[in-house]
């Protein structure tokens, strides 16, 4: 039988790295294999980079045409790895990303292995780390050492360090169904779902060099994903890996246009970034435009406004306008003037009338939404009218942690409904 590799390279708006990772494959000192290049529906610039290279007969390109209201319901990679999979023909198969690249004796070096230890069905190397700004530049990195023959490689072994046999890859289908698992809960360790299918049978060999490097951008998945919580409170503004930012609105994305933006007195500082497929989840809603803030019923949700005429303000929440009933409530909430709008006569009195809100909360009025607040030593944000705990490092991935919280006296604390905490979960997928 041939010793063939497939090499199966997942591919997602990459552009500036995709052209390394697919020449590294080509400079390899061992010539018998094929790569797949599976691209889950990249942008023109990927496409055209992609498209330079497959002269070459030995490259096969498949492009997912995935939507990306799609995007969040399988994880993507694992998807196209298992179609790649039934499509390829190698002895062995080892894998690769768009971020990532192989030095030259990467696939020589663990085929022989392979081929000099029968037991071994799975090896695995050393991996160089190289940590990136937005500018591609080098800002650290560090080498991912292997750790002797594992049976628990899950989270700690990248999969663009591994290869494994065919014939491994058959045992685990036969078993599950499927090669890689793609539910959607292992989107940030997809790998580490498919190791432990492969440790149920055999152990990972280590190979003492250094074969691969991996590229860690801001805006690689696992940096955007990580501590990001399964739920994104109404109010918190995101972009995905273009420009565009959105406000999530009660489990919709709501694009803002630049004007509506800076009229809003958003700051950019306060985007979270996360993945497409997070970003896609949540169903288009109503654009945030200028003519946004002259029409009560489109009206960007948890924003302090006033009139010309009043020196009252008002929290404006969905349709409705809940009236600060004195400065005691401007300085418990932190009310900046700065930050509240001016609205017109007309746009105010659309707004139904909300309850009002005080400076002390009681069981007897609704908390308002959008706020981070302090009980003891944990932080908490207030949506839907509720108290849901957040985490101190998914407070700093969603930006809140910069606020200054507001303190809660027992009785509050205790006056206030609980949701769902905010938590970012990683399955550890341990045997």
């Amino acid at each position: 039988m041939s010793e063939k590799v497939t090499v199966i390279l997942t591919s997602y708006n990459k552009p500036q790295s995709i052209g390394k990772s697919i020449e590294s494959v080509l400079d390899q000192s061992f010539e018998d294999w094929e790569l797949f290049i599976m691209d889950d529906g990249s942008n023109a610039d990927t496409q055209n980079v992609i498209a330079s290279y497959l002269e070459d007969s030995r490259i096969r390109y498949y492009n997912s045409g995935i939507s990306d209201s799609d995007r969040y319901k399988t994880t993507r990679y694992a998807t196209l790895i298992n179609e790649a999979i039934e499509k390829s023909s190698g002895m062995y198969i080892t894998y690769l990303t768009d971020d990532s690249f192989y030095f030259p004796d990467r696939l020589s070096e663990m085929v022989s292995y392979l081929k000099e230890h029968p037991k071994a069905e799975v090896v695995y190397s050393n991996q160089e780390v190289r940590v990136m700004n937005h500018h591609y530049k080098t800002t650290s990195q560090f080498i991912r050492k292997t750790r002797g023959v594992i049976r628990d490689p899950q989270n700690t072994v990248d999969h663009c360090s591994v290869m494994h046999t065919r014939s491994l890859a058959e045992k685990v289908k036969k078993e599950h169904g499927s090669y890689w698992d793609d539910h959607p809960q292992y989107w940030h360790n997809g790998d580490a779902a498919f190791w432990a299918r492969l440790s149920a049978f055999v152990d990972f060999y280590p190979l003492p060099q250094t074969l691969d490097a991996t590229i860690k951008t801001p805006g690689s998945f696992q940096r955007l994903n990580q501590y990001l919580p399964h739920h994104l409170p109404t109010g918190t503004l995101i972009k995905g890996l273009r420009d565009d930012v959105y406000m999530i609105d009660h489990e919709r994305r709501r694009q803002i246009e630049q004007e509506a933006f800076e009229a809003l007195k958003y700051r950019i500082e306060d985007v979270v970034e996360v993945p497409d497929p997070t970003l896609y989840k949540y169903l288009e809603g109503i654009p945030v435009t200028k003519q946004s803030l002259g029409e009560a019923a489109v009206f960007p949700t948890n924003r302090f406004v006033t009139t010309k005429k009043r020196s009252t303000i008002y929290y404006i929440e969905g349709n409705q306008k809940r009236q600060v009933v004195n400065r005691k409530v401007w300085k418990k909430f932190r009310i900046q003037e700065k930050e509240i709008l001016l609205v017109s006569e007309r746009v105010l009195n659309e707004f139904q009338t909300g309850e009002p809100i005080f400076p002390i909360i009681s069981a007897k009025n609704l908390v308002p939404n959008g706020f981070v607040f302090k009980y003891e030593t944990n932080l908490y944000i207030s949506d839907n009218h509720q108290l849901l705990l957040i985490p101190p490092r998914v407070a700093q991935k969603l930006k809140l942690s910069k606020r200054v919280p507001i303190e809660l006296a027992r009785s509050e604390f205790a006056s206030i409904p609980k949701g769902q905490p905010l938590e970012w979960k990683l399955s550890m997928l341990m045997p």
